[in-house]
């Protein structure tokens, strides 16, 4: 049985995603490309490093580029409720064996890194300095690009997608959505949106080579305008073919979506805001085999780029997965609802 339930009782509280470390390779070209075509917020920026953040967004960072040789992702980062917090999820990280370990970060302080199961590597925090005030929004100069307002979600792809939905069930997170081959619950699982935030999702697992990740999102306000004034600029800014697919209508999840590629083909989606969902919300169920829904609801499914191309983990060696993967971009039908 794929559907997971999700511990209520564990201890500490992950209440969201919270930012992303990336490895750029053109530091330069890659802060034009987030500032001034996506539309993020620099909050500072040193010979090395830009740290970033959305324009509703009052913390110090929720995407930071650093200079590397290579492209890879450094790290995902979740935020706790407590300082406590990040002890009690340090002993259930060393109680199964994962590498665990407590740095101090710049603008984040005290912080957790960890590796899951999968290889995923992972950093919680329980602080960040606020650098902004929520009368910022009334700024209209600062909207440019597509103006995000706040981080969303991630996608990773992983070799066993149901050993990584227990894995995060068993830290508190929500399974909102999933889907299977067929639609039959005993199947492997295809793809898994799980939450903390309230919202369709913070993390999304898909199964397929990896761990890699295959996108990171923010939200846009307006999203069909937004989208279409980002078309109409992409040219301008030198970014036409950074653009991969969309605008496009996702069914699971049901947001307004574009992807983007940055300088070195980490991948970005805009969408609107998704849906609010209880954590008593039973898992919607859905089947990868009949076109009630697909990746896109608009049209023709993206290029193949968008179902094999990801971004490396850093010294994370990706595994295949052992059972057959079916293209996760394949029609899906709404199949049940499964607790």
């Amino acid at each position: 049985m794929p559907l997971y339930p999700q511990d209520r009782d564990t201890g500490f509280d992950i209440t969201r995603l919270n930012h992303l470390h990336l490895d750029v390779t053109d530091l330069a070209e890659s802060r034009r490309f987030y500032e001034e075509f996506v539309g993020l917020v620099v909050t500072e920026a040193t010979d090395d490093a830009v740290y970033l953040r959305g324009i509703e967004e009052i913390q110090h960072h929720s995407l930071v580029l650093h200079r590397a040789a290579d492209a890879a992702v450094g790290r995902t980062g979740f935020r706790v409720a407590a300082p406590e917090d990040l002890d009690r999820l340090a002993e259930h990280f060393r109680a199964r064996d994962l590498p665990t370990r407590f740095v101090d970060l710049p603008a984040q302080g005290r912080t957790l890194q960890v590796s899951d199961p999968q290889g995923v590597p992972v950093e919680f925090i329980a602080a960040m300095p606020v650098v902004g005030t929520r009368r910022e929004v009334l700024d209209y100069t600062r909207k440019v690009g597509a103006a995000p307002p706040r981080f969303d979600h991630l996608q990773i792809r992983v070799p066993d997608a149901d050993s990584a939905v227990e894995f995060w069930a068993g830290l508190g997170f929500h399974t909102s959505e999933a889907a299977t081959a067929t639609g039959d619950a005993d199947e492997p699982l295809q793809v898994a949106f799980l939450e903390r935030k309230g919202n369709a999702n913070d993390i999304v697992f898909s199964q397929g080579p990896g761990p890699k990740l295959h996108h990171f999102a923010f939200v846009v306000h307006d999203a069909p305008v937004t989208m279409l004034h980002l078309l109409d600029t992409a040219h301008t800014h030198g970014f036409k073919t950074n653009v991969e697919y969309g605008p496009n209508r996702h069914s699971i999840g049901t947001e307004t979506t574009m992807n983007l590629r940055d300088p070195d083909g980490h991948r970005v989606e805009l969408l609107s805001h998704p849906y609010f969902v209880d954590a008593d919300e039973p898992t919607l169920l859905w089947s990868f085999a009949d076109p009630l829904a697909a990746v896109s609801l608009w049209g023709a499914e993206p290029e193949l780029s968008w179902f094999t191309e990801t971004s490396p983990m850093r010294g994370v060696r990706a595994r295949e997965p052992e059972t057959p993967t079916p293209m996760p971009g394949a029609p899906v039908q709404r199949v049940s609802h499964a607790g």
